[in-house]
């Protein structure tokens, strides 16, 4: 398994294909660092006639080379990030890890919810397990979605076929996307509001709530800190 760009709609898919993270990530730096050195030529040439090419045929290698260059930090940082969950958390196997890794990646401009915050939620609710089910109000899968009230706007957006689609953890990314972006436009981009609508906090468990936000937080600044540390030195 390993992850591959599709040009036509722009988004990163997990390939059924073993691949391992440690080989593929030095690969991954040797290209930006190459990609790095060639960003700004002080002057580009044609090959046969040696003449300066013209400013828009610069403009466009430029062009080429940004995207590439922001393609191979894209998948360093998906394989990054997968490879800490593998290491960190017992229910997840490393497919599952690029698996949520990259969905969370992929699915945060069109939100408009930084993946950081996704997977700080996710923390919180279900540790990473795609399997969770809570016992008491029946929420489901990594971002603990409630079929009760949210199984028949999943399917009409598309997200899910069926109430069981929740227990895959790329429909239920996505449905925890849906849902919390919902919520953040219900108040007017306030994080913390939407955080209380989607634990289901009241005014009888309120004391509770900021616990559970912190713990968002926390988690959020944890991702956001692996990230960094990935980019240090390149």
């Amino acid at each position: 398994m390993y992850i591959k760009l599709n040009k036509k709609t722009g988004q990163y898919k997990v390939v059924q294909k073993t691949f391992r993270l440690r080989r593929f990530s030095f690969v991954i730096v040797f290209l930006i660092a190459v990609i790095s050195s060639l960003a700004a030529p002080q002057e580009v040439q044609n090959s046969i006639t040696g003449q300066p090419l013209p400013v828009s045929r610069i403009n466009l290698l430029e062009k080429d080379l940004k995207r590439d260059f922001d393609y191979s930090k894209t998948i360093f940082k998906i394989n990054g990030i997968a490879y800490y969950l593998y290491q960190n958390y017992k229910h997840v196997t490393y497919d599952s890890a690029l698996e949520i890794a990259t969905t969370v990646i992929n699915a945060e401009d069109k939100y408009d919810i930084d993946y950081t915050i996704m997977l700080g939620l996710i923390t919180v609710e279900s540790h990473f397990n795609h399997n969770a089910v809570n016992e008491k109000s029946g929420a489901m899968g990594l971002s603990q979605i409630l079929p009760e009230y949210w199984v028949d706007e999943l399917k009409s957006v598309g997200i899910i076929h069926h109430e069981k689609d929740l227990l895959k953890p790329k429909n239920n990314i996505l449905g925890g996307y849906f849902i919390l972006s919902q919520y953040m436009k219900q108040k007017n981009g306030d994080l913390a509001k939407a955080l209380y609508k989607y634990g289901g906090f009241s005014k009888r468990t309120e004391d509770k709530f900021k616990a559970y936000y912190n713990k968002v937080i926390k988690g959020s600044k944890n991702f956001q800190a692996i990230e960094d540390a990935l980019f240090a030195n390149i």
